[in-house]
């Protein structure tokens, strides 16, 4: 009996202490728990998590979408057109709760609106991440550089429809982006049904070169990346530590090995793509025959 009293006071005192905590300090707890229980679960516990959850900006300084749209695809079967419109309604959602808070967010199959919408009421933006989006076009990128020039980290990796001006545009009006992740799936087979694809990375790359001096974090993978792009990225981003080029098919020793001399002071990690042996059509032809 007595024990069973002894944890009912423990109980009472715990409740006590939460109730006592600050709102803006509850948010930043709360700010800790993985998107979905925040978004979903945690307004339901009692009122004042629920204001918490809803009013309070810093409950949303950082949030990632990604995790939970992962598991609903694999859940639910998911397409990618059926989840668009969900998508764009939490992104407006998050912005709106973060009241210009918003410091950090990723997410997935972002269209120019819900950009615009982030660009327009989230100055504090530091890192995004919207990769997979195939609906974000230059016009949106243009926006999101305009407005957000605290910019620092950028994902659009798998974002087609944004092309070398938009990077143009973020390396221009974004002076503290340092990290740019631009990994692409550009094979000869999704070009030809799609023309849209048919910009080079090359042309990416002299981009980069001229607008973006002052990266420090590069990822290009699976791309078409020659070794002219290569050495211009390695002639103009002086500053970089850290380079992605693996998968690059039309990539050879000679240009990695160049642009890797030209960034020896400052390049800690080259991440290279696995070539194949250098063989010729000849030798291989006497081997089969012996």
């Amino acid at each position: 009996m007595a024990d069973e009293e002894g944890n009912g006071l423990e109980d009472e005192q715990s409740f006590s202490c939460w109730e006592q905590l600050l709102p803006d300090l509850l948010a930043q707890i709360l700010a800790r728990l993985p998107f979905e229980e925040r978004f979903l679960s945690a307004p339901l516990v009692c009122k004042r998590w629920n204001r918490a959850c809803k009013e309070e900006p810093h409950c949303w300084t950082s949030v990632d979408i990604e995790p939970w749209f992962l598991a609903r695809v694999q859940q639910d079967f998911w397409w990618e057109f059926e989840c668009d419109d969900q998508i764009k309604w939490i992104i407006h959602e998050v912005v709106d709760r973060s009241r210009g808070m918003l410091q950090d967010l990723r997410t997935m199959h972002c269209c120019d609106s819900s950009l615009e919408y982030i660009a327009h009421r989230c100055p504090k933006l530091v890192s995004l991440g919207i990769r997979n989006s195939l609906r974000v076009t230059d016009s949106s990128a243009m926006t999101l550089a305009y407005k957000c020039p605290l910019l620092a980290s950028i994902d659009i990796s798998d974002c087609y429809n944004i092309s070398s001006a938009g990077l143009e545009a973020l390396g221009r009006h974004c002076p503290r982006l340092i990290r740019l992740k631009r990994n692409m799936l550009r094979n000869s087979d999704r070009i030809e049904r799609n023309k849209l694809l048919a910009r080079g990375d090359d042309d990416e790359a002299l981009v980069l070169s001229r607008s973006l001096r002052g990266i420090k974090h590069l990822e290009m993978k699976r791309g078409e990346l020659s070794d002219e792009g290569l050495l211009h990225i390695a002639r103009g981003c002086s500053r970089l530590e850290y380079l992605d080029v693996s998968l690059c098919a039309k990539l050879s020793a000679k240009g990695l090995d160049a642009a890797a001399g030209m960034l020896e002071k400052s390049l800690k990690i080259f991440i290279r793509p696995v070539l194949p042996p250098k063989q010729t059509l000849p030798d291989l032809l006497w081997v089969f025959f012996q």
